[in-house]
């Protein structure tokens, strides 16, 4: 038992120098790296699914929880701004009640009418000196067209709030009115009391002689809405609202306006019972509540911010993190363990193959294993031998293969010895007539041909070379078919120092004379042009001979395409073709244009410098 142990420590000891020096080789390409990896980011979704359902339940709870304190808090507020309003209501009863204020609105004549003076102005003050929150009381006579206000007695169009008092001449119900001092400043939420004759309220307009108007500061009405104790949530904003007109709210704009002309509370349909729902402003969740109260037909409403998103957010970060530092530590161990377990025949078999060498020799590792490691390992190096075997002789083939259809092309071109002989009858020539003559001319020209055609040295050759070799051959055409036809050369400059394969031009030349013009009968001409274009060389050669049908121009370009293997009865056109594809590739080659009249070939190579090209034959 403590022998199985040991061999226990050993494998797993070993196993982790294993994996550390995988990791060091392979980087992030191990087997551990992307199992970790692996890991990590199927832990990682679960955590962002479990983040995101913990954030938006907080959030949830969180909000529920707000709107539950809202309403409780809002009744508190209710009840203190209630009893304000009922306070003014109250005082405005009163007064209106009194029987020197009765007098002072019935009273047809100016002198009754102040003598009773006093009395208002020590009722008037006793309330505004009381109540901070009473910016005034106001004694309207609708009759006798004299308004008070403790201080001031004068008529109504003489009074500083006059406009005011104008507007309210016509109510015959108790009002509750938001609106500004003057027509500026302060705001105030004004009860309007008719007086009537009788001292109370008759729906009848006629018994109507006069108003009782308390002005209630909206500023500090709202410093009584908002004096809870400080250890309880503040709004954000709180909205008296009556009969549809806002007579208070925290935002200034607000005030005077109609419910619809404010997005936060257009929506709300009715304020007779408790609602709070969630809305959006200005990108900024909120929650609004609202309460009704008995009294007055009044409902006030909060704002409150939602839950601080980005507290939550910050607490769920604090949460992922946690989360990801324990993930990274549950994937290293869970990665470890699935290499141990998993794969430890991958293991066994990256060792395997680290032992190249040792396997293509038939010494084989693991030899302790039986079963599918013992197979495997025994394939692996039957397939090495086997590959390296069969990649070195198809290598000696492909070599053997090019560099003997290469010579077989190029000896077809090349009847190297014969040159010497000609230089010796050449030699003969000119020593027959004395001097040099037409013979000895084309004799040493052909011998220039002959040596420079046999030449084994170099497959490759400059442009410039290439054209003076052919400029040699026509030469001796020419001394063969005098006046048969001319040759016009438009080579771009640039093109002459770049490569070529030898004896290019003069079979394709060979080619336009014996069967362009030949044929023809009558003067021809041949235009030989070389251009560089882009990283290629264009060489075209047109005749004006006798040319080909658009069939037979068909069938040739198909041959050059697929058929290049040697033929002994097409040396010239297609020997070219054929080199063209074994040293540069398929889409090199000869091609035939269609023209007009005549023949026109293209050949297009590679720019490149002859005496740097690896020519791999």
């Amino acid at each position: 038992m403590k022998f199985q142990k040991r061999i226990e420590i050993y494998s797993l000891i070993k196993n982790t120098k294993y994996l550390f020096a995988q990791v060091k080789q392979y980087g992030r390409n191990s087997l551990f790296i992307r199992n970790l990896k692996i890991v990590i980011s199927l832990l990682l979704v679960v955590l962002m699914i479990n983040g995101v359902n913990y954030y938006t339940t907080i959030q949830k709870n969180i909000n529920k929880e707000i709107e539950s304190n809202n309403i409780y808090l809002l009744e508190r507020v209710k009840d203190m701004g209630v009893n304000v309003l009922k306070t003014a209501e109250t005082i405005a009863t009163n007064m209106a009640i009194q029987s020197s204020s009765m007098q002072y609105c019935i009273s047809e004549h100016e002198d009754v009418a102040k003598s009773y003076e006093e009395a208002l102005s020590k009722f008037i003050r006793s309330y505004t000196l009381v109540y901070d929150y009473i910016d005034s009381v106001y004694l309207v006579s609708k009759n006798g067209n004299r308004v008070t206000d403790g201080d001031l007695f004068t008529t109504i169009d003489s009074f500083y709030d006059s406009e005011f008092i104008q507007s309210i001449v016509a109510l015959d119900d108790i009002a509750c009115i938001p609106r500004y001092k003057q027509g500026y400043y302060p705001e105030l939420i004004t009860i309007v009391r008719p007086v009537n004759i009788n001292g109370y309220i008759d729906e009848t307009p006629d018994n109507i002689v006069g108003y009782v108007c308390v002005n209630i500061k909206a500023k500090e009405f709202g410093k009584i809405l908002n004096s809870m104790d400080k250890t309880d949530e503040k709004f954000f904003n709180i909205i008296l609202i009556n009969e549809g007109k806002i007579l208070y709210s925290g935002d200034s704009e607000d005030f005077g306006k109609n419910t619809s002309e404010v997005d936060v509370i257009k929506d709300i349909e009715s304020f007779e019972e408790k609602r709070t729902y969630q809305t959006k402003s200005e990108n900024e969740k909120l929650i609004v509540s609202s309460v009704s109260s008995v009294f007055g037909g009044y409902a006030f409403v909060s704002i409150t911010p939602a839950a601080d998103r980005f507290d939550i957010f910050l607490q769920t970060l604090r949460y992922i993190g946690l989360g990801m530092l324990l993930i990274l530590l549950i994937s290293i161990i869970a990665a470890m363990f699935i290499a141990y377990v998993s794969y430890q025949p991958i293991i066994d078999i990256s060792n395997l193959l680290g032992n190249d060498e040792e396997l293509t020799k038939g010494i084989l590792p693991f030899k302790e294993r039986t079963g599918e490691m013992k197979y495997i390992s025994e394939n692996i190096a039957k397939n090495l031998r086997r590959n390296e075997e069969m990649a070195k002789e198809l290598q000696d083939r492909v070599l053997l293969f090019r560099r003997a259809m290469f010579t077989a092309l190029q000896v077809q071109i090349n009847p190297h010895f014969l040159y010497n002989t000609l230089e010796n009858i050449n030699w003969l020539a000119v020593n027959l007539s004395g001097g040099p003559n037409e013979v000895s001319s084309s004799v040493l020209a052909l011998s220039k041909l002959m040596r420079y055609s046999s030449e084994t040295e170099g497959y490759l050759v400059t442009i410039d070379e290439e054209i003076r070799h052919a400029k040699q051959y026509i030469e001796l055409l020419e001394l063969r078919y005098p006046d048969l036809f001319t040759v016009e050369w438009n080579v771009e400059e640039t093109t002459l120092q770049s490569g070529i394969i030898r004896l290019t031009l003069q079979p394709l030349i060979e080619n336009a004379v014996r069967h362009g013009i030949r044929p023809k009968r009558s003067k021809g001409k041949i235009t030989i042009s070389i251009n560089k274009i882009g990283d290629n060389i264009s060489i075209i050669i047109k005749d004006d001979g006798v040319g080909m049908t658009k069939e037979e121009v068909e069938l040739l370009n198909k041959n050059l395409l697929t058929n290049y293997l040697l033929e002994s009865k097409h040396v010239g056109l297609r020997n070219v073709n054929q080199r063209f594809k074994i040293i540069f590739g398929e889409k090199y080659g000869v091609h035939v244009e269609e023209s007009a009249e005549g023949f026109t070939l293209k050949i297009v190579v590679p720019d490149f410098n002859p005496h740097e090209f690896e020519l791999g034959i």
